[in-house]
């Protein structure tokens, strides 16, 4: 079933009601949220958030896809390696001194 809901003026998205345990069994037998979105017609959006909520609210034990493609990774040193540049700077009176934050490979 397909309803059409507004988002803001002129624009509208097609809603596709997909039961629970069809959502389930594309996510099982899928390798990433792409690929489940593209098996149910929804956006990759729509089927992260959903998958977050059937774990988190409902207790689904639905697997979790390894980070792929080109994404930032978190670079825990070069953050805590800025930290300790702000605090030095903040020490020294140079509040105003912009630190070079760590180049992240």
């Amino acid at each position: 079933m397909t309803e059409t809901s507004g988002q803001a003026e002129g624009q509208t998205e097609a809603r596709t009601n997909v039961p629970m345990l069809d959502f389930v069994t594309a996510w099982s037998t899928s390798s990433n949220v792409q690929e489940v979105a593209d098996k149910l017609g929804i956006t990759k959006e729509s089927a992260g958030q959903r998958a977050s909520q059937y774990r988190t609210k409902h207790g689904i034990n639905l697997k979790k896809f390894t980070a792929g493609g080109t994404g930032s990774r978190l670079d825990i040193n070069a953050a805590n390696e800025l930290i300790a540049q702000l605090a030095e700077a903040e020490a020294e009176g140079e509040g105003e001194a912009e630190p070079t934050p760590a180049k992240t490979t």
